[in-house]
């Protein structure tokens, strides 16, 4: 077909140009809103421009086109491939893009907001300062792609498989804006999200293990179940975030505001904490085994159940905190304050005792050697 015959089908009412071979052809700033095109062959077509507002193109094949600030928007894109795509500006607000294939396609500075993008194939898509806030990319492959300054607030990325430098930023001028965003269960691992707002944001079950998050602010976000593996969180902003579950070995909280963080069975394991600001903490049943609370603030913690074998308290500020059947066993209290503190049940075999202060003498008389009572 031509250009001509294609205006002129146009100007019918069905619109159909359902299965027809367009490949190549120059359909710049055409009117092809609402037209059909399921399973139509449109490889290497010039869409710059052109409107395909609400289009119907189910199946369709805009592999490598030119479509420089065309109009997708609200269309029907399931299962359409837009691979090598050069789609810059491009507009797919609200559109369904279910299964789509974006393999190495150009997307800079479109906008997908509110998109579908469930099971969309983006690997090695370049999506930088894309517009994805509220879109939904539940299951998407994205590994290799780059969401470098892109807006992803409110987005659903639930089981979206991400690489380390995803979602890297030009600076902390630009910063990220995750807020709202749901990535549970996503794959972020080693991934860049320096200075990113994460108020509010979802993060069950994602992974994250060795991301950078550095000066993140996490203000009611959602970490439960998160694998924070080898992070650093000396620079993050956690206002009131919940913590339930998190899995952080080895990680570092040293000098970490976490006053009334809920981090109940948290697995922290050999995680430096030392001089963190637990006040009011919830560590219930978590686990502490060899973690470093030198010189922590424990005012008021709950340690109920918690797993402290190994850990070192030298210098801890424990008062009034709950250690109701902790188990401390092995665990170094030099100069530990156990002012107030419940310690009902709690294990404290072959720890060191012998300068916590404030330890009643119940708790000496059963666990200190003999010799060290006083």
């Amino acid at each position: 077909m031509t250009r001509e015959e294609i205006v002129a089908a146009l100007e019918g009412k069905e619109r159909d140009l359902s299965g027809r071979n367009l490949t190549g052809l120059d359909l710049s700033g055409l009117d092809l809103s609402g037209a059909h095109l399921t399973g139509a062959i449109l490889h290497r077509a010039d869409l710059t421009g052109a409107d395909l507002t609400g289009v119907q193109a189910q199946g369709a094949d805009f592999s490598e086109v030119r479509a420089k600030g065309a109009l997708f928007c609200q269309g029907n894109l399931r299962e359409a491939s837009f691979r090598e795509a050069r789609l810059e500006r491009a507009v797919f607000r609200e559109a369904d893009l279910t299964g789509a294939d974006f393999l190495r396609a150009d997307l800079l500075c479109a906008n997908l907001s509110e998109a579908v993008l469930r099971n969309a194939d983006l690997r090695s898509a370049f999506l930088k300062e894309g517009n994805l806030s509220g879109a939904n990319l539940t299951h998407a492959d994205a590994r290799s792609a780059s969401f470098r300054n892109a807006v992803l607030e409110h987005a659903i990325l639930v089981g979206t498989d991400f690489e380390a430098d995803s979602l890297m930023g030009r600076d902390d001028v630009n910063r990220k804006i995750l807020a709202g965003a749901d990535f549970r269960g996503a794959n972020l691992t080693g991934s860049d999200l320096r200075s990113a707002r994460l108020r509010q944001a979802y993060f069950n079950e994602a992974i994250l293990s060795h991301a950078n998050l550095t000066g993140t602010q996490w203000e009611g976000a959602v970490f439960e179940g998160a694998d924070l593996t080898g992070c650093d969180f000396s620079d993050v902003r956690f206002g009131g975030a919940v913590l339930q579950r998190i899995v952080c070995p080895r990680g570092n909280f040293a000098n970490v505001d976490l006053s009334g963080m809920d981090l109940r069975h948290a697995r922290l394991s050999g995680a430096n904490l030392a001089r963190a600001n637990l006040r009011n903490a919830i560590l219930s049943f978590a686990d502490l085994t060899r973690a470093n609370l030198s010189g922590a603030l424990l005012t008021n913690a709950d340690l109920g159940g918690a797993d402290l074998s190994g850990a070192f308290l030298n210098n801890a500020d424990l008062f009034g905190a709950n250690l109701a059947a902790a188990l401390l066993d092995g665990a170094t209290l030099d100069g530990a304050d156990f002012a107030e503190a419940s310690l009902e049940k709690a294990s404290f075999t072959d720890a060191k005792l012998d300068r916590a202060r404030h330890l009643p003498w119940r708790i000496r008389q059963r666990w200190l050697p003999r010799w060290l009572r006083r």
